[in-house]
């Protein structure tokens, strides 16, 4: 009885509907596809909307396709996204743009550095 009195004390009811935002938590040690390792990543991935509410404790996302995960998520994993009065939507393509369409030559090479690994040689011991 102890453990449900702690966990009762301890514990936030999550009221999720479809069509929320919501952040998906991370696990020590995940890190997203094509994302650098955790120690260097964020600690939670998204928004992502919900798509439908499974029972109390869990909901199915609109999860990218290229995720190898399941759809159904523990709301434990869950953090609800606040709204943001602030932010502006992303921009669009633009149109009638000269665009990335340009090319550039190189003329000639100014400065070249080679780059070898290794002791840096002391300038007086070249002798």
């Amino acid at each position: 009885m102890k453990g449900k009195r702690y966990y009762d004390d301890k514990h936030r009811r999550i009221a999720l509907q479809e069509e929320d935002r919501i952040y998906l938590r991370l696990h020590d040690g995940d890190h997203l596809p094509e994302k650098p390792p955790k120690k260097w990543s964020q600690p939670r991935a998204g928004p992502f909307k919900t798509k439908r509410i499974v029972g109390d404790l869990a909901c199915e996302l609109e999860l990218p396709d290229q995720w190898e995960i399941h759809l159904v998520i523990s709301v434990r994993h869950l953090v609800p996204a606040h709204a943001d009065d602030f932010r502006e939507e992303e921009p669009g393509p633009v149109e009638g743009g000269s665009g990335g369409d340009q090319h550039y030559e190189v003329d000639f090479i100014i400065r070249r550095e080679v780059h070898r690994p290794g002791p840096i040689p002391h300038p007086s011991r070249d002798c």
